[in-house]
């Protein structure tokens, strides 16, 4: 009985706690334009669009291996880019984005080094 319950808690746990990665395909129209120019250039190969909530509304994140700021392609859904301030920081984003939605990702076997 009591292996039950705590499988029961874990379950419920990690349905809160855990982050899945989903894949959709919708994007909006300004993040479908900066994919379908970096899809042609293999310098952008492992680069990826992820969809996140953060504070009850969608931010996209480009993650671009080749840029050497990592927090410099965050975006509001209506292509803003985040404005980092001292209260709207990037800490509190890592920590409190949810339920990561990859919209796209470039992993072109011709690429390949």
């Amino acid at each position: 009985m009591q292996r039950v319950f705590v499988a029961l808690l874990l379950m419920l746990l990690c349905g809160t706690a855990c982050k899945e990665v989903e894949y959709v395909s919708v994007m909006p129209a300004w993040l479908e334009e900066k994919v379908k120019l970096m899809e042609t250039d293999c310098s952008y190969y492992g680069s990826k669009a992820v969809r996140y909530n953060w504070q009850a509304q969608y931010i996209y994140e480009l993650s671009i291996p080749i840029y050497a700021c990592g927090w410099c392609n965050i975006f509001y859904a209506d292509g803003n880019p985040v404005a980092w301030t001292d209260s709207l920081n990037i800490k509190h984003y890592r920590a409190n984005r949810k339920n990561a939605k990859v919209l796209w990702s470039f992993n072109d076997i011709d690429c390949e080094k």
